[in-house]
């Protein structure tokens, strides 16, 4: 996946689901890499099948929201992404935190509701180090500044 070799990766995950079934990792591991490799049509089931076997698995929530944004359907995104932020906020960590708060940013933004993003961008940069996912948020949060003046 880090090469940007998707196709190879989905299948060293095919064979990973083989050995170990029903993994949650294993199982959005194969969602983000067929996603990337063959597009959205049959990546969901994988997000859906990890849901299932561990409701608990916060990766799966923002895999999930990404696949749906992807797919252009941004108020599932945003339902699985919320139903996310809400699964045992105490044991959230902050990164994970931050990858949910920006994927539904993200929804809000290509919704057209900069507001809202604004402001959900902000939550996903608190408490991260200036570098990756931050550069990121910031990269985001220029970009639905510039089209929120252009619509004004």
């Amino acid at each position: 996946m880090e090469h940007q070799k998707y196709e190879t990766a989905k299948d060293c995950f095919i064979a990973a689901d083989k050995a170990y079934p029903n993994a949650p990792i294993i199982l959005n591991a194969i969602g983000n890499a067929k996603l990337r490799a063959e597009g959205a049509d049959s990546t969901s089931q994988y997000f859906e099948r990890a849901l299932k076997l561990d409701s608990d698995f916060i990766k799966t929530y923002a895999n999930y929201g990404f696949c749906l944004n992807w797919m252009k359907h941004y108020e599932e995104a945003k339902k699985i992404l919320y139903l996310g932020l809400r699964r045992n906020p105490e044991h959230l960590n902050k990164i994970d935190r931050s990858v949910l708060y920006f994927n539904l940013a993200t929804s809000y933004y290509l919704l057209g509701d900069y507001q809202i993003s604004l402001t959900l961008l902000d939550s996903a940069k608190q408490g991260l180090p200036e570098e990756g996912l931050y550069n990121n948020i910031i990269d985001l949060k220029i970009k639905v500044l510039s089209e929120s003046r252009i619509k004004k």
